[in-house]
This record gives structure tokens, sequence and C-alpha cells, in this order.
């Protein structure tokens, strides 16, 4: 390696990874409030998943999942943690569902089984394995165990019409 590139390399070459997006002022507003939160309380759950969003909206990732695994590490019977680890597995596999972000979100609906959250990227990861006739299944359920009216339920809507696409269109079909 070393090598080639003595022949070919060029230390003023941009590198091949793409450059996080810029930040938003919203995300540095948001991450200075919740570390300030922190501060003040290292137990408020709801800051800890506020700071792990602005790391994540910075490009952060990284950063973001390891914020989630020190409050886990304090307060690992926390569903809501579990979703935001996930959650930031996802954002650091670029949208992924991955076996990581998945065992969250297992460890998550053991600890509360009516959570919506950990059904919801279920189906999502079956969407993404090309199975939506497995995550209708999971759409529908938890569309009957939910409020109309309740906040996931538009993207859980959403979610189906593409599942239903899906089928239509013959994928996952053996």
């Amino acid at each position: 390696g070393g090598g080639l590139y003595a022949l070919t390399g060029n230390p003023a070459a941009r590198s091949s990874r793409p450059a996080p997006p810029p930040a938003a002022p919203e995300a540095d507003r948001s991450f200075a409030e919740a570390r300030a939160q922190l501060l003040q309380d290292p137990a408020d759950v709801p800051a800890w998943l506020s700071l792990s969003m602005a790391l994540a909206s910075k490009g952060e990732t990284e950063r973001a999942a390891e914020a989630m695994t020190v409050a886990l590490s304090a307060m690992p019977d926390n569903p809501d943690l579990w979703v935001g680890y996930g959650e930031t597995l996802i954002a650091h596999a670029g949208g992924q569902v991955t076996p990581a972000a998945r065992l969250a979100f297992d460890r998550a609906s053991q600890l509360a089984p009516g959570h919506p959250a950990p059904r919801f990227y279920l189906a999502l990861a079956w969407l993404q394995s090309g199975n939506p006739q497995e995550a209708l299944a999971v759409l529908e359920d938890l569309a009957r165990i939910s409020k109309p009216d309740a906040p996931w339920m538009p993207k859980v809507e959403r979610m189906m019409r593409g599942a239903r696409t899906m089928i239509a269109a013959g994928v996952g079909d053996a």
C-alpha cells in the first residue's frame, strides 16, 4: 500500500469521503441547550435525546452514538434511550436499519412492549430488505393498536402505502 501511494499518491488530493453537511444553526443551538441541561441534570432523558439528534444533524453521528452509550450506561432500563440509540445508529448508517440498531430496538421493546418505535423500525427493516409483506403485517398491527391521531400515524400510513405499492409491483415475491 505504501509503495503504491509513493508512486501515485497526492497528499493534497481531496478525500473521497464526503464532508458532513453544514450544520444548521438550530442544531448548534439544540446542542448547546441540551449540553447545558445535562450539566444541570445528567439524568434528563429528553436532553440526551436532543443532544444526540443535534450531533447527528451536524453530521457527527459517531459522537451522537457515543453520547447515547454514555446515557445508556447510566440508565440502561430506559426504553426511550434505546430507541434514540437505534435511531442514531440508523443515522450513522445512512438511513439503513443495521443489526445493531435492531438490537437496540429489541431491547426497547423488551422494556416497553407497547412502545411504537421498535415496530416502526422493524417494518422499515423489512422494507429495506425487500420484504414488503412482512413490513405491511407489522405496520397494520401498529396501526391497529395505535390511536388514529397518534403523532406517528401519518408516517405509518405512508409506509403502509409504500409497502402496498411494492407488493403490487411484485417486490418480495419468491
